[in-house]
């Protein structure tokens, strides 16, 4: 079945990663509010193509429709074309994008009391009720121990290996996790936070995330891939450039609550470990927040 060639809106934001040579060719994964999960067959595996829609922001890989119009006509015609069982083609986006983000983090500046700010919020939020199995908590609670990690050098694997892949969502909570710890990371190092040894172990953890990316979803193997060569998602650009602002740190935070089920949350925890790691801030600080 030939794929059904869909008209580019006028307003398409893409990231500098995208990989347009799967574009004319893609399946359909899920069709959301906030976006859709489209995969392509690349030479060695299937290579995922988020597109996102409105507020949600631009993925890694990805690409973002953000007026309202063009949004619901799109998201009615990938509705349809899901619903045949049709593949569709966006080739000819290529052509009509409106422009190209480059999705590195460009924060590069953290400040004790903002870090201080986000510990003091993560630590006032209530456990997830119900089932256990639903409980990001014990993924949360690694995020230190990957910090901890990295700065003396190592990669972090052994933490790593209970992270990956664990937790519940779709991005599970030990992935979301571990992508915020690189986040954090790249701002510490971008800020001069990090020693030699400090920049191994960030080098040392990027280089593991890539064979133990193999345990988890098709969308956090995509995530975490991407934290590794140091590009991510707007929102968490959002979470970094509040590491300097106390203020934006407050704002960020009660944002973040409402990022998938647990998602924005265990993003931060990760976040605020890893600048807690590169710049230790004292109790006191984090109490007074």
């Amino acid at each position: 079945m030939v794929p059904v060639p869909v008209a580019a809106p006028a307003s398409v934001r893409v990231a500098d990663d995208m990989d347009w040579s799967v574009a004319h060719d893609l399946q359909i994964v899920h069709v959301g509010q906030s976006g859709t999960v489209l995969a392509g067959a690349g030479a060695h595996e299937r290579i995922l193509v988020p597109l996102t829609f409105a507020d949600r922001g631009l993925v890694p890989g990805g690409l973002h429709v953000g007026h309202a119009r063009e949004v619901a006509e799109l998201r009615a015609a990938l509705e349809d074309a899901a619903h045949r069982s049709r593949r569709i083609d966006l080739s000819a986006w290529s052509v009509d994008v409106t422009s190209t983000v480059d999705l590195r983090l460009r924060a590069s500046a953290i400040a004790a009391d903002a870090v201080g700010v986000l510990a003091a919020g993560l630590a006032a939020v209530r456990p997830v009720p119900g089932a256990p199995v639903m409980d990001p908590g014990p993924q949360r609670r690694l995020a230190d121990a990957l910090a901890t990690a990295v700065v003396s050098g190592s990669d972090g694997s052994p933490v790593l290996a209970d992270l990956v892949g664990a937790g519940p969502g779709s991005t599970p909570a030990g992935d979301d996790v571990t992508v915020g710890v690189l986040a954090g990371f790249d701002v510490a190092d971008r800020a001069g936070l990090l020693d030699a040894v400090g920049r191994d172990g960030l080098t040392r953890l990027r280089e593991a995330v890539l064979p133990a990316s193999v345990r988890t979803t098709w969308v956090a193997r995509h995530d975490l891939r991407a934290a590794a060569a140091g590009r991510f998602c707007e929102r968490v650009h959002r979470l970094a450039e509040a590491l300097a602002d106390p203020v934006r740190a407050r704002h960020v935070l009660v944002d973040a609550a409402r990022w998938g089920a647990t998602s924005g949350l265990d993003l931060t925890h990760g976040l605020r470990a890893a600048a807690h790691a590169a710049r230790p801030i004292s109790p006191e600080l984090t109490r007074a927040a």
